[in-house]
């Protein structure tokens, strides 16, 4: 099989103006990582893509691994932040978008959606997916969700709420198996939460609302309104903020 033809060219999420404080959103959760890894067949040499790589997030614990990782990614901002970090260097990084990956077929061991999966045409994407996955290849999805329980996180959601009635989380927060399973190509092998607390700043945090693509494209011209009230609430110097990875683990049926 080779890579699809005639796919618009088009991004619909840009993301060139958060890819410069994408950095202080927080990492995944190690543990995370740890379990997703026990699913692939290491110690052997795992051929693992990044799809939507950003600025490196998950490129960079799927290396420390010793997986050989080509990172994907289409937007030139989040790969010039990726370049400039040393972490990044063992990847191949690669200009490209889900729904028409310029990888050959039937090359990886691992398909990665790190916070991405959720802007992309998900079945041209799980198309192209099952293409360059070898038999029995691993899919998992990740995200990072804010605890909303948490007195500050529920203080900002009731913020944004008051200021952008129309803004919602969108599929990053949903369980995104049926939408895997109906292409029939997958099989569930595990689902996950891992939960952990992520230090930061106030500056550091407020920057990660900068790069929060789904509240700017609610926001509009209300964007950098919402940026500054939610600055007025956060508190100086360090302090902790609780976090879930949240992982969903499929395995590629073999032809």
């Amino acid at each position: 099989m080779t890579p699809k033809a005639g796919v618009i060219n088009r991004v619909s999420w840009d993301y060139s103006e958060r890819a410069a404080t994408y950095e202080d959103r927080a990492d995944y959760h190690d543990a995370a990582i740890e379990r997703l890894l026990r699913q692939l067949p290491l110690p052997h040499l795992v051929q693992a893509v990044d799809i939507g790589a950003g600025t490196g997030k998950l490129t960079r614990p799927l290396l420390a691994a010793g997986l050989k990782v080509v990172a994907v990614e289409p937007n030139e901002n989040m790969r010039a932040v990726a370049a400039r970090m040393p972490l990044n260097e063992a990847a191949l990084w690669v200009c490209g978008r889900a729904e028409q990956l310029p990888l050959r077929s039937a090359r990886f061991d691992l398909a990665c959606f790190g916070s991405s999966f959720n802007v992309v045409d998900a079945e041209l994407s799980l198309d192209e997916v099952t293409r360059v996955l070898k038999d029995d290849g691993v899919l998992t999805l990740l995200w990072n969700h804010r605890d909303l329980n948490d007195p500050l996180q529920a203080a900002v959601e009731s913020l944004i709420q008051a200021q952008i009635p129309n803004y919602t989380h969108g599929s990053r927060r949903q369980d995104p198996s049926a939408t895997v399973l109906a292409r029939a190509q997958f099989v569930v092998i595990d689902s996950f939460r891992s939960s952990f607390y992520f230090m930061t700043t106030g500056d550091r945090y407020i920057a990660a609302w900068r790069s929060h693509a789904t509240l700017a494209r609610a926001a509009e011209s209300q964007f950098e309104l919402a940026i500054e009230s939610i600055a007025k609430i956060v508190p100086h110097g360090k302090f902790s903020v609780p976090y879930s990875t949240a992982v969903w683990v499929f395995r590629k049926r073999r032809a």
